[in-house]
């Protein structure tokens, strides 16, 4: 049963969070209809497309603003809205802070851990657990509004336009609900678990999954429109830009896929057989993208979203960075890549 706790202090943390309270309002990329407001990080990846990048000026020595520690650790991104931050952590908590200060403003609490990323639309945050329930919450109080139960963990983070939120689950279903009252509009059932988020174009939803498909949905009614066989475990949330989706697999890829079905290019370390699981960002003719294999990538993807012939490696980062020379790119939720005209060595900051 879960249950509500408003002002609750602090208990002793074994893991910590840092986050950095932002002196400038961070600007999205696209309406709050498609999961955006002009200062607020609402969702996974910042907007409906996933693209993952933040248009802001970057200091040039960006410092922890405060501290927040859970009581175990925290797998998952938070939310950035109406001067709070939302964050879920495996000690079975969703917490809400106050962006200035850190200090705790409210907590739910559920029975299990949770791994998603939380979401803000309108006045409502959203997230699920690993016992495969969804909660809409008062972003005022946290007082629950609803929740439906799916059938198995939940990690996706919803995505959201027209009035549904569209999330995967590790029942093998991509669900769509509407954002009022937690109705179920639509499901589909797929081959394997639905790990990332899905991201919305439009009126079409697509979801890669650990069936190794891509698909492409009607956000109306939930109607297959087309599927593209990727032959590869994704767990990453694809990252789409002018007709492009973007994401990596399990089999050591990096792939850009048309929504057309056109496989663009793929790209693979040419000695670092690591899978990736992180999802991707892309700004300015670059796509950035972690992997296991301790390294950060980027792809040079030519003019208009489109790729040279291959995926072509930019850089890479490991201990430290060595670039062309290049003007600055900002990617990522909480992080951002400066590459500098005047300097080789580049650094992976966070925004103040």
């Amino acid at each position: 049963m879960s249950r509500h706790t408003e002002s609750m202090n602090r208990a002793r943390r074994r893991r910590t969070i840092s986050w950095i309270a932002c002196a400038c309002s961070v600007v999205m990329a696209s309406g709050i209809a498609h999961g955006r407001a002009d200062d607020a990080w609402r969702v996974f990846r910042g907007n409906a497309e996933l693209t993952g990048t933040a248009n802001i000026e970057i200091p040039s020595a960006p410092e922890p603003r405060w501290v927040f520690s859970a009581e175990d650790s925290i797998e998952s991104s938070a939310a950035i809205a109406d001067g709070r931050v939302f964050v879920g952590s495996l000690d079975g908590r969703l917490y809400a802070l106050d962006l200035d200060s850190g200090a705790e403003l409210w907590r739910f609490e559920t029975d299990i851990e949770i791994r998603s990323s939380p979401s803000v639309f309108g006045d409502t945050v959203y997230f699920g657990d690993e016992s495969g329930t969804f909660h809409a919450l008062d972003v005022e109080s946290g007082a629950e509004r609803w929740s439906y139960q799916t059938g198995g963990g939940i990690v996706s983070a919803a995505n959201y336009a027209d009035g549904l939120l569209i999330f995967g689950s590790y029942d093998n279903h991509l669900y769509a609900v509407a954002a009022t009252d937690g109705t179920l509009v639509w499901s589909i059932e797929t081959g394997g678990y639905v790990n990332g988020t899905p991201a919305i174009v439009g009126d079409t939803v697509i979801s890669v999954g650990c069936d190794g498909v891509l698909r492409l949905v009607s956000l109306r009614d939930g109607a297959l429109l087309g599927s593209i066989e990727i032959g590869a475990y994704v767990a990453a949330s694809p990252a789409i830009s002018q007709g492009v989706a973007y994401f990596g697999t399990y089999e050591n890829q990096v792939l850009a896929v048309s929504l057309a079905g056109e496989r663009r290019w793929a790209y693979e370390h040419p000695k670092r057989k690591f899978p990736y699981y992180s999802s991707a960002a892309i700004t300015d003719g670059v796509l950035v993208v972690g992997g296991r294999d301790k390294m950060v990538h980027g792809c040079k993807m030519g003019m208009v979203g489109k790729c040279r012939p291959v995926g072509h490696t930019q850089w890479r980062c490991s201990d430290g960075c060595l670039f062309p020379p290049c003007a600055r790119t900002a990617v990522g939720e909480r992080g951002y890549v400066e590459h500098r005209r005047d300097a080789r060595l580049s650094r992976v900051v966070q925004h103040n």
